[in-house]
């Protein structure tokens, strides 16, 4: 049972947010459900956004490898998705 839905691409009245949530559809994370509940605290979403691009858009680790972080976070937390 779902208790809150992700805000999507558009549904924000934040032109900023919907520009977040827009690029998290086909960006190196293609999940905008993560980005859409976060987008639940617009101020949050907005702090981390560029945390997010500085973890996952530089450095010298491969993709691959940041992948798989995120999918073994994931699975220690019980995370689903």
């Amino acid at each position: 049972m779902e208790r809150f839905k992700p805000v999507k691409a558009g549904e924000s009245a934040d032109p900023e947010i919907n520009r977040i949530l827009q690029e998290a559809k086909t960006g190196v994370w293609a999940d905008p459900n993560l980005f859409g509940m976060i987008a639940h605290r617009p101020a949050f979403l907005k702090a981390m956004n560029p945390v997010f691009h500085a973890i996952f858009h530089t450095g010298s680790v491969p993709a691959y490898l940041k992948d798989l972080m995120r999918i073994a976070t994931g699975h220690e937390w019980g995370c689903e998705y």
